[in-house]
């Protein structure tokens, strides 16, 4: 096993859930009267408010390598369990965060650390801040909306806090053992989504993610859904539903 797949390995754990497509939207809905006192937006985070900063990403990661292979490779019983559980973390689409909280529990806490450091290695997406503070200053209520582990969010969002704190309570994922977790598009993680922060139905949330799957459930639970390629396009549909935002 060469350098880069090693590296290649790190990543996928951190992100599977997170890649996301990057296909044409099939439209957005443009329903009446939008005011900030009937409408909330609801946030994807990875590939749309941030990017992976894969340079600081890669050097990071090296002083795991050699434990991933170790991992990876060792007929150790230790290992080979890990090796076990980490297929099950895969098959249920577990969170970045999960993959943690198994190297904690099995010892390796080096590495569960080096896991969480690299989640956090994330840097905003060229214009979104500037549209973030738009929207806070126009009175919209502005929520997360990600498969990103609580932990993990927490994380980023101390790093980040110039312009998370735009940010009120939202939606992470939820890892359940032994079944697939609730994170999107799994309708469970809008209709949580909607119990929380919408339970009189009295609110439309516009959904932004670059998941066109992710998209299509959010319309199907009744959402807004708008895919995201960049900043230019989303203001441009947000323009189009009636938000006064700036073109550029």
């Amino acid at each position: 096993m060469n350098t880069k797949t090693i590296t290649q390995t790190i990543f996928s754990v951190l992100t599977a859930l997170t890649v996301g497509s990057l296909s044409a939207a099939t439209g957005v809905q443009k329903p009446e009267n939008i005011n900030p006192a009937n409408v909330e937006f609801a946030w994807d985070l990875h590939h749309v408010v941030v990017k992976r900063d894969d340079a600081a990403m890669f050097f990071k990661s090296m002083p795991s390598w050699g434990k991933m292979l170790k991992i990876k490779l060792s007929k150790k019983k230790k290992y080979r369990i890990v090796r076990k559980k980490l297929k099950v973390l895969k098959d249920t689409a577990a969170t970045g965060q999960a993959y943690m909280e198994l190297f904690q529990k099995h010892g390796f806490n080096k590495l569960a650390d080096t896991f969480r450091d690299l989640a956090s290695l994330q840097k905003p997406t060229k214009g979104i801040k500037k549209l973030i503070q738009e929207l806070h200053a126009m009175g919209y209520i502005q929520r997360p909306c990600s498969n990103i582990g609580s932990l993990f969010f927490k994380d980023l969002a101390a790093k980040l806090h110039d312009f998370f704190c735009y940010f009120a309570p939202g939606t992470t994922a939820t890892y359940v053992p032994d079944r697939k977790s609730i994170i999107k598009p799994n309708p469970e993680f809008y209709e949580m989504h909607n119990k929380k922060f919408n339970p009189n139905g009295t609110k439309t949330f516009i959904f932004v993610d670059d998941k066109l799957e992710n998209v299509k459930a959010a319309r199907d639970s009744g959402w807004i859904g708008i895919q995201f390629k960049n900043v230019k396009q989303l203001r441009a549909n947000l323009i189009e539903l009636g938000i006064n935002v700036n073109k550029k």
